[in-house]
């Protein structure tokens, strides 16, 4: 028999009021990462699955939200290179998978 834990960490991205980027917004959302990866490795967890957090609903630039995604993701696996961990951006639709992808290019 398989058997699998499930966290649910729950994060909320950052929302674009008044259309304004602010630097507050983009540590907001890359904390989201950055946190949820340090809660993943203090759990032992060796897989994660993020929602592309920020990148449509509340009007928040979706190219802005995945590269803010990606570097958060970056920064905290050059920071734990002794961990090994899977890392899997769920995309809701084709614009935000090509958006991804066009980065990890």
């Amino acid at each position: 028999m398989w058997n699998s834990v499930y966290y649910d960490f729950e994060k909320q991205g950052a929302v674009r009021r008044a259309y304004v980027l602010s630097e507050g917004y983009r540590k907001h959302l890359y904390s989201c990462y950055y946190n949820s990866l340090d809660l993943a490795k203090n759990n032992s967890i060796r897989s994660i699955v993020f929602p592309a957090i920020s990148t449509g609903v509340y009007g928040y630039p979706e190219k802005h939200a995945a590269e803010v995604s990606m570097k958060a993701i970056t920064d905290w696996l050059n920071n734990n290179k002794g961990y090994d961990i899977t890392v899997i951006i769920c995309c809701y639709n084709r614009n935000t998978y090509d958006i991804y992808r066009q980065i990890i290019e």
